[in-house]
């Protein structure tokens, strides 16, 4: 099976899992885009090759042999990994956006990245513990979630609703805000959400014709 960004733009990060150990890589591609492993972090530092090579590539095949055999971490000692050094995730994701933005592929495959990153952080959230839900989200909340583009994306570009639902309370409230809003058995109506936010497009944009209409005609006085 041969396929490539080409073919599913909007899905090619979501097409494998982010591990490198289960894929083979032409050593000539590798040293001619310059793909290196992400440093100075402890997670997802594969992930971030695995992005870019599927980025740059011009053709991915999936074969069903058996090349490798690799002790798989159990659920549990994964969940571990992410309950220690969950606070690197957001920065790599910072950086394969760079990495995209850079290479010309961001825009093209934007969709892909949103859903990658969107539903991975989603995971990740439902796996820590309470104290590191609220540092991990908060952090989301104040520094990613505008940086990563996510607020710029519309309802029907998210493969699930229930990442689309987290992204759009992590967009929207801290932690504790949004824990207050679920005690009193309040929820989030997407599509009034969407209309709202589409609405608030509408008049930013006229808001900034007319200041720049205002602009034009002090200038030529």
């Amino acid at each position: 099976q041969i396929t490539s960004k080409a073919f599913c733009p909007d899905k090619i990060f979501l097409s494998t899992n982010g591990a490198a150990w289960n894929k083979l890589f032409r050593r000539s591609f590798v040293i001619d885009k310059q793909l290196t492993f992400l440093r100075d972090v402890k997670i997802y530092e594969d992930v971030y090759f695995v992005v870019s090579a599927l980025s740059l590539a011009e053709r991915v095949s999936k074969i069903d042999d058996v090349l490798i055999h690799h002790r798989i971490y159990t659920d549990q000692s994964r969940a571990k990994m992410f309950r220690k050094h969950y606070s690197q995730i957001p920065a790599v994701y910072s950086a394969m956006k760079e990495f995209l933005r850079q290479n010309g592929m961001y825009v093209p495959l934007s969709v892909s990245f949103l859903n990658l990153t969107a539903s991975r952080s989603y995971r990740i959230y439902n796996v820590l513990g309470f104290e590191a839900k609220e540092r991990f989200w908060d952090m989301l909340h104040n520094e990613y979630a505008e940086s990563l583009g996510w607020q710029s994306r519309e309802n029907e570009e998210f493969e699930e609703k229930d990442v689309c639902e987290f992204v759009a309370n992590v967009i929207l409230y801290t932690h504790k805000q949004y824990k207050k809003r679920l005690a009193k058995g309040h929820r989030l109506d997407l599509d009034k959400l969407a209309a709202r936010f589409k609405n608030a497009k509408i008049k930013k944009r006229l808001l900034a014709f007319f200041r720049a209409l205002t602009f034009r005609k002090k200038k030529k006085v």
